[in-house]
């Protein structure tokens, strides 16, 4: 009998320590957002190179893949919306 509930305690152990290393590996990845992810519609952009008199952030309307363009709606000063198309690499999330 001794033997047997010293086992169980053994395993009882052995099991809170993976579950403790388990959340270890846990909260480290929680810390690092995964932006790898490819851009979707309707996600807040960042245009990395605006001309000028345009905004520098907008909304991801459309994602021409073949020609890896995307179209931003932008709101100007006056309150308007304004289409932009810039390539794929020259935006980022925000």
């Amino acid at each position: 009998m001794i033997t047997k509930n010293k086992q169980l305690l053994e395993t009882i152990e052995d099991l809170e320590r993976q579950l403790q290393e388990l959340k270890l590996d846990l909260s480290s990845n929680d810390r690092e957002p995964n932006y790898t992810d490819p851009l979707e519609v309707g996600e807040e952009v960042v245009i990395l190179n605006p001309k000028k008199g345009q905004e520098s952030n907008g909304v991801l309307d459309k994602i021409h893949r073949r020609t890896k363009r995307a179209t931003i709606i932008t709101t100007n000063e006056r309150g308007g919306k304004e289409k932009i198309v810039r390539l794929l690499v020259n935006i980022r999330r925000k």
